[in-house]
């Protein structure tokens, strides 16, 4: 309960920094609808059954592109997030720690996250060709992307370069991990949410817009606040 009232305080004190960062989640969202995906309770699929009869090279080549810009966007957000919870929680310069710092954390979390991508992108892919169940795939990327829960946290809020972070992230898990099933909860709750608000009033696209604006940041802070607990440095 701590770690979550931390995370609606900084939420909330710093809501027009966070807004602003929050467009470049907003920016992915016209860009997802050109992939040939469907979204199912927030989150965007990818058909793996469809790329052998409807997509061509090109299509493949366009669709590659427009996740790495995604990807970048994604990037930037989840950088400054964690860039104004630090400067909030280390008392400095917000203006001044995002023009130093950014550009590099961006390059870092950036690749890290495609390198994971595509990691998870081969598993299933292989599952799937070999006809095993599709759980199979979606528990090794579930796996994958716990293991580098904290990732991009370590790169930013301790400066750490692509591998000590990640291996950071590994170890922090076993004295979180309470706290990582609360958070997974929550963030259940607030999708589902949007989802049946959205569906009540007949607008899909307002349920990406919540993810995107309000869901996705808050998300964002309080796995920041479950990072720097860990630290009495900073905690």
């Amino acid at each position: 309960m701590k770690v979550l009232t931390e995370a609606i305080r900084a939420y909330t004190q710093n809501i027009k920094w966070i807004s602003i960062f929050s467009l470049a989640f907003l920016i992915t969202l016209p860009i997802m609808s050109f992939l040939p995906s469907f979204v199912s309770a927030g989150a965007t699929f990818l058909r793996f059954g469809s790329i052998p009869t409807d997509l061509n090279t090109f299509d493949l080549a366009v669709m590659g592109l427009l996740f790495l810009i995604s990807l970048f966007f994604i990037s930037f957000a989840i950088v400054g997030i964690n860039l104004i919870v630090k400067s909030q929680r280390t008392v400095t310069n917000v203006r001044q720690e995002v023009v130093n710092n950014i550009s590099l954390y961006v390059a870092s979390i950036f690749w890290g996250y495609l390198i994971l991508s595509l990691t998870s992108l081969f598993f299933d892919i292989f599952f799937f060709e070999r006809g095993m169940h599709t759980t199979l795939g979606m528990l090794t990327s579930f796996v994958i992307w716990i293991f580098a829960f904290f990732y991009a946290n370590a790169v930013v809020i301790d400066e750490m370069k692509p591998y000590p972070a990640l291996f950071q992230s590994v170890r922090t898990i076993g004295s979180t991990l309470f706290n990582i099933i609360i958070w997974l909860f929550i963030g259940t709750a607030l999708v589902l949410i949007s989802d049946l608000i959205s569906l009540a009033i007949n607008a899909p696209v307002l349920g990406l817009l919540l993810n995107a604006v309000l869901i996705l940041p808050f998300l964002t802070v309080l796995q920041i606040k479950i990072y720097i607990q860990k630290y009495q440095i900073l905690g």
